[in-house]
């Protein structure tokens, strides 16, 4: 843990402030360490992004969503038996696609530092996703693109720490949103949780998941269009 550590504010605080609508109340081969330098300051939860960082903060939105989606949709790549996929197209339920961030890249980087505990922090990784689309459904404003990153991973130096992770960064509000039983597969009720919430009512992100709602049903947690980002996870 760092001996200096800036305050944090968990998502459900930004929630509350912006307007929340709550709802009742490597396989061994494939995976990869994978450190980055370590910036002056982290947390292993998020930092609210300075009003006067938003318009970088929603520039590096847009620019990953481009690198994302490319102009004309193209069919996803094999996976090589055993490996996790490196990229998936866009289709209604993953609109912009997602790939798997390559060593090295700002991308894997980014999210590394979001989920390290302490400075210097390796992870093995078994399999990582990155994908953009629209703010949470039971986010009422302000409406606009967010990145997420989905890593399966676990922490070399404290392998007990395996999870598997679903990580936000937008103009309000970056840092690891939820979390899963390393073991654990895909999505929906009781399987990932919120972490340090206040409010059980938002503890399970997939609660009430977009999926399965029907025309005009509120729901809460990642909106329909990016749901199948997750799909085989």
């Amino acid at each position: 843990m760092p001996c200096c550590r800036i305050p944090a504010l968990t998502l459900d605080t930004i929630r509350g402030a912006l307007g929340i609508v709550a709802l009742c109340g490597c396989t061994r081969d494939s995976a990869q360490v994978h450190e980055e330098p370590t910036p002056p300051s982290t947390s292993a939860t998020y930092n609210l992004a300075p009003a006067s960082l938003g318009r970088a903060a929603r520039h590096v939105a847009d620019a990953g969503a481009a690198r994302a989606a490319p102009s004309e949709p193209v069919p996803s790549p094999p996976a090589v038996p055993g490996r996790p996929a490196t990229a998936g197209a866009p289709s209604p339920t993953c609109v912009k696609g997602w790939v798997a961030p390559e060593r090295g890249s700002s991308l894997r980087s980014a999210v590394l530092n979001m989920l390290r505990s302490r400075p210097g922090e390796r992870f093995v990784v078994e399999e990582m996703r990155y994908f953009v689309g629209p703010e949470d459904a039971d986010v009422v404003d302000p409406r606009g693109n967010v990145e997420r990153w989905y890593v399966k991973a676990y922490s070399e130096l404290e392998p007990r720490r395996r999870q598997r992770w679903l990580v936000r960064r937008a103009a309000i509000g970056s840092g690891v949103d939820a979390v899963a039983p390393y073991e654990s597969k895909g999505y929906g009720p009781s399987i990932w949780r919120r972490p340090d919430t206040p409010d059980e009512g938002l503890a399970d992100p997939f609660a009430h998941p977009c999926r399965d709602a029907r025309p005009g049903e509120r729901c809460m947690g990642l909106p329909r269009e990016v749901l199948g980002c997750l799909a085989g996870t």
